[in-house]
């Protein structure tokens, strides 16, 4: 894992046309630059009422933190490639899903700069440690690490069924899907629970990978555990009686919910193992 980096201060905070970090984004800015190195570029197409679009959504990393970027022109972005270290000038923020995304207006203008001009791509992709205080005052981020403290493990974690229908992926309720009326259901596993860092409290939610590797059990051990006891509620008591008071870290997306700040998780998702103290401005902090 790379070495702790410090991030750099913020820059004209509350102005229009100031440089920022990938960190130092805020809902509704506008005229925004920002220099990073890009990790991931990818088109998507998608649906509107006009008809098909294509878009480029990426991600963008610097010293203090990455961003999700995306642009409606993907011909502007010919001349990147991931990789490479971009200076962008005149794009705006707006949240998606609870994260503030920097956007390429048709104003915006992309500059390659050398290589040299940021660090490697490996080290800028490690989590930034962050408290949860610092998170809720910039409304989310990307690629983080939080260090804390389970509270609670919420009702729905553990073994679960989802629905079969193509698009949808609901949680059934006793089998069934809001949508789509009863179900067979496909398994699934994840954890939802409550984490408290000192400076907040936030939801943490972990897929199946990662639940997977918290529990120590694989979906089929959990399945057959279930078959055993007649009752899918007993994977939910394992994942309570493992993962209740536990200290670690969370690493993954942090944006908001219905009920307030909320972090997916990611690959690991909780370590073990604190890490050092962190002053929750962004620094980089060991892989999880």
């Amino acid at each position: 894992a790379a070495a702790a980096r410090t991030a750099r201060p913020d820059a004209g905070l509350g102005r229009r046309g100031a440089a920022r970090s990938c960190a130092d984004r805020v809902e509704g800015l506008a005229s925004v630059h920002v220099t990073g190195r890009v990790l991931a570029l990818r088109e998507k197409t998608i649906s509107t009422a006009s008809g098909q679009k294509t878009l480029v959504e990426g991600e963008l990393a610097d010293e203090t933190g990455r961003a999700p970027v995306s642009a409606w022109e993907p011909d502007r972005f010919s001349a990147v490639k991931e990789g490479n270290v971009i200076r962008v000038k005149g794009a705006y923020v707006r949240s998606f899903r609870g994260i503030p995304q920097v956007n390429f207006g048709q104003y915006a203008t992309i500059e390659v700069l050398p290589e040299t001009a940021m660090p490697s791509a490996a080290e800028l992709d490690q989590p930034a440690l962050m408290h949860l205080g610092k998170l809720e005052s910039r409304g989310g981020a990307q690629g983080i690490a939080v260090e804390g403290v389970v509270l609670e493990v919420k009702k729905g974690s553990g073994l679960i069924f989802r629905c079969g229908q193509e698009g949808c992926n609901r949680v059934l309720q006793k089998m069934e899907c809001r949508l789509h009326g009863k179900q067979k259901g496909h398994p699934d596993l994840r954890i939802k629970a409550v984490l408290d860092d000192g400076y907040g409290v936030a939801t943490f939610f972990a897929n199946r990978e990662a639940t997977e590797k918290l529990l120590g059990k694989t979906l089929a051990q959990c399945q057959e555990m279930a078959r055993d006891a007649m009752t899918v509620d007993v994977i939910q008591d394992e994942s309570i009686a493992q993962l209740t008071y536990r200290r670690g870290v969370v690493t993954g997306n942090a944006g908001r919910d219905e009920s307030g700040g909320a972090i997916v998780g990611t690959g690991r998702a909780l370590t073990g193992q604190p890490t050092s103290d962190t002053d929750g401005g962004g620094r980089r902090g060991p892989g999880a």
